[in-house]
C-alpha cells in the first residue's frame, strides 16, 4: 500500500468530536490540572516527533542540524541577554503552535494543502495571535470574538457557496476556532484557550496517528506502545521536580521559560522536517 493510499483512512467521531470534548473538560477543571498535562504530554509529544523524524532520516541532514545550531545559539543569547521570562516565548510559540496545528491536521486527514488551504491556516494563526497579544495587551479582548466571528462566517459562506471545496482538515480547524473562542468568551483566560487546544493537538497525535497506522496493526501497536513508554518515562521526573522545590537540574526541561523554548525547538524543527507541496 502506497503512502498516499495510507493516508486516506477514514475520520469518525471519535476524531473530530469526542477528543476535542475530553480536552475541553480541561477549560473546567483546576488551572494546575491544565498545566500538569501541557508539560508531561508536550515532551511525550517532542520526543515521539523527534523518534519518528530520526527514523525517517530526516535528523542528520544539513537542514536540520544546522536549524537545530541556530536554534540553540539564539536561545542561549535569549536566556543569556534578553531574558524577560516566559511571556515573550509563550507569546512566539503560541502563534508558532497555530500554524502547526493546523498544518498538521492536513497531514493527519491525508490532505496536500490547496491555495485556500494555506488561508484557512493564515486565518487560524492570526486569530492565535489575537488571542495571545490579548495578554500584554488587554485591549485587544474585544477583537477575537469579531475576528472569530468573521473567520467562521467566511467559512461558512465559502461551505455554501461550493460545499466540495472544502475539505475535512478545513472543517475541523473551523470547528476548532469555534471552540476556541467560545472558550475565550466564556473563560476570559487566553492562556488556558492556547494549553487546551495543545492537549488536543497531543491528543490528535497520539490517538489519530495510531488510527492512521490501522491499516497496519503492528505499526499501531508500536507507536500506541512508544507514546505510553514515553509518558511513563517523562512523569517521574516531572513529579521528581514538582515535589523536591522544583530540582535546578530539571528545571532545564520543565521551568515555564525552558518548557517554551523546547516547544519552540519542537515547532521549527517539525517545519523543516516536513516538505509542503501545494496541491492543484
Amino acid at each position: 500500500m502506497t503512502e498516499s493510499r495510507a493516508l486516506q483512512y477514514p475520520v469518525g467521531p471519535l476524531r473530530e468530536l469526542l477528543l476535542p470534548a475530553l480536552c475541553g473538560v480541561f477549560f473546567f477543571l483546576p488551572y494546575i490540572w491544565a498545566g500538569y498535562a501541557f508539560v508531561v504530554f508536550g515532551y511525550t509529544h517532542f520526543f515521539m516527533a523527534a523518534l519518528y523524524q530520526y527514523r525517517a532520516g530526516k535528523v542528520l541532514t544539513p537542514r536540520y542540524l544546522l536549524t537545530a545550531a541556530v536554534l540553540a545559539v539564539g536561545i542561549v543569547v535569549y536566556f543569556l541577554f534578553f531574558n524577560h521570562g516566559p511571556l515573550p516565548l509563550f507569546i512566539a510559540a503560541s502563534v508558532m503552535f497555530a500554524a502547526h496545528f493546523s498544518f498538521d491536521e492536513f497531514t493527519l486527514h491525508g490532505e496536500r494543502l490547496s491555495l485556500a488551504g494555506v488561508t484557512t491556516v493564515i486565518g487560524f494563526t492570526a486569530l492565535y495571535a489575537l488571542i495571545v497579544f490579548s495578554i500584554p495587551f488587554p485591549q485587544l479582548t474585544n477583537f477575537v470574538p469579531l475576528f472569530g466571528l468573521s473567520l467562521l462566517v467566511g467559512a461558512g459562506v465559502r461551505y455554501v457557496a461550493k460545499s466540495s471545496s472544502v475539505t475535512r482538515a478545513e472543517r475541523y480547524i473551523f470547528l476548532i476556532e469555534l471552540v476556541s473562542v467560545v472558550g475565550f468568551v466564556v473563560f476570559s483566560d487566553p492562556v488556558k484557550v492556547v494549553v487546551v487546544m495543545t492537549l488536543l493537538h497531543f491528543a490528535n497525535w497520539a490517538v489519530a496517528y495510531g488510527f492512521r497506522l490501522r491499516t497496519d496493526p503492528v505499526r499501531a501497536r508500536k507507536y500506541w506502545t512508544e507514546t505510553l513508554l514515553a509518558t511513563l518515562f517523562v512523569l517521574p521526573f516531572f513529579v521528581f521536580y514538582e515535589l523536591n522545590n522544583q530540582t535546578p537540574w530539571l528545571a532545564f526541561f520543565f521551568a515555564l521559560s525552558t518548557y517554551q523554548a523546547w516547544t519552540l525547538v519542537h515547532i521549527t524543527l517539525s517545519f523543516v522536517s516536513t516538505p509542503w507541496r501545494l496541491r492543484s
